[in-house]
């Protein structure tokens, strides 16, 4: 009886294995079948980290360029609570776009100041109402 169960138990454990030895070559058949759009795929997630990074870099420099604090509130805030605001907007060109050369960014920044969110949604809310 203990013979049988034994037997049985093994050949379970041989059938696991083979299942994982399977497994394992399907795996290597299908990276062999796509690896070249793998690999893009892996690329273009790096690409996108790295233009992020930009994005981050050039905002931080230019919110620390114009003070780093909020002009109407004078409070430091983080990073993404920052927005910057067109002064006169018949000047504007576009909404600054922090993946742009920095040039370009300097130059569109020239007719913005620095502002927490909130008072930048208070400033449209009071130039509406004016």
């Amino acid at each position: 009886m203990n013979d049988m169960r034994s037997d049985i138990l093994k050949e379970i454990q041989d059938e696991k294995e083979r299942e994982k030895g399977l497994q394992s070559i399907r795996q290597a058949r299908y990276y062999n079948k796509n690896k070249q759009r793998l690999s893009v795929n892996r690329d273009k997630k790096a690409n996108a980290l790295s233009q992020r990074n930009i994005v981050v870099r050039n905002k931080q420099q230019l919110i620390d360029i114009m003070g780093g604090k909020c002009l109407d509130c004078s409070k430091s805030f983080p990073i993404s609570v920052y927005d910057f605001h067109h002064v006169n907007p018949e000047e504007k060109e576009s909404t600054i776009r922090f993946g742009w050369k920095w040039e370009r960014i300097l130059e569109e920044s020239k007719k913005c100041v620095l502002l927490c969110a909130n008072c930048h949604r208070i400033r449209h809310i009071n130039n509406r109402a004016a």
